[in-house]
Parts: structure tokens; sequence; C-alpha cells
């Protein structure tokens, strides 16, 4: 009958220490799985295919030198669903690279209320020039980019990953 007080005690003290385990140590429950599907599923939004297009108007070595972190279709997702428009995020990223600013530089001034205008005096940029050019971009966003990505079709049938038997001939 003792043993039951000590099965008790152990179990307890097990539960205190996985709480603690993380502790200087480095492994957390994380470690081994526990709530890395909640992660997964929180961390990264699907891609709207506004974003997708907008983003591929510009090249990888466009998107280092602003300095976006993740990834740029996932970076103008989140901003398209904050309610900024293609032609805004074009802007900012013409903006951006025209000034040697940073994108989340250009973003916060935006989220301040600050115009365009006003962003681009403030940087040593010429706003109607940069204007024009943004429209002309988000043309060609519009005419080749979108349709390129809204064209794109997956299959969900569970033979659309099964290549089709090579006819062999006669037999």
């Amino acid at each position: 009958m003792r043993r039951y007080p000590l099965i008790l005690a152990a179990m307890c003290a097990a539960g205190s220490v996985r709480a603690q385990i993380g502790v200087g140590t480095g492994v957390t429950p994380e470690t081994f799985g526990v709530g890395a599907e909640e992660r997964k599923k929180e961390a990264l939004p699907p891609v709207d295919p506004v974003a997708l297009a907008a983003s591929l108007a510009f090249d990888a070595t466009t998107w280092t030198q602003l300095q976006v972190s993740t990834t740029a279709p996932q970076e103008m997702t989140r901003l398209l669903r904050k309610g900024y428009y293609r032609l805004e995020l074009v802007q900012m990223t013409m903006l951006a690279k025209e000034s040697s600013a940073t994108f989340k530089a250009i973003e916060a001034d935006r989220e301040k209320g600050v115009k365009f205008r006003d962003i681009a005096a403030k940087r040593g940029v010429d706003y109607e020039a940069l204007y024009e050019r943004a429209l002309a971009e988000d043309r060609r966003v519009e005419e080749r980019y979108l349709p390129a990505v809204l064209s794109i079709r997956i299959s969900t049938s569970p033979a659309a990953g099964k290549r089709p038997k090579p006819d062999t001939g006669p037999r």
C-alpha cells in the first residue's frame, strides 16, 4: 500500500519537471513535437494571388535590398489583408528601392498616415515620375503576372500525381 503515495508523488514531480525543462537547456516541450502542428498552421497564412503577382514584378535582388524578412508574397499578402491596394504595394516597393530605404520604413510612414508624396519628398524621390512608373508596373502586374498566377490549376484527385503507364504495343 505504501507504493501508491510514492507513485502519486513521482507523477506530480514529473509534471512540474516537464513544465520547467526548457529553462537553460534549450529543450522545450516543442522540441518533442508538442504543439508543432498548431504553430505550423499559424506561421504562414495562404498567399493571396494578387500578392504573388505583385511580388513577381520585382526580382529577388530587390527584395533582398529592401530587407524583406519573410518571403515577398507573404509580406504582400499581409499588407493586402491590412487594406492596402495593389498599386500601393507597387508604389511602396518602388519608393523603397529608389530611396534606398527598407520596405518596413516605408510601411511605417504609411501606417502613420503619411502620404506617398510626402514620403517621396522626405527621401529625395520625384513623386510624379515614381507614380507614372508605378502605374505602368501595376498594369504589367495586371496584364502579365496576375493571369499567369490565376491560371495555375491544382488537381485534388487521387490519380493526379500518378503517371500514365506507357503503351508497350500490341500484346
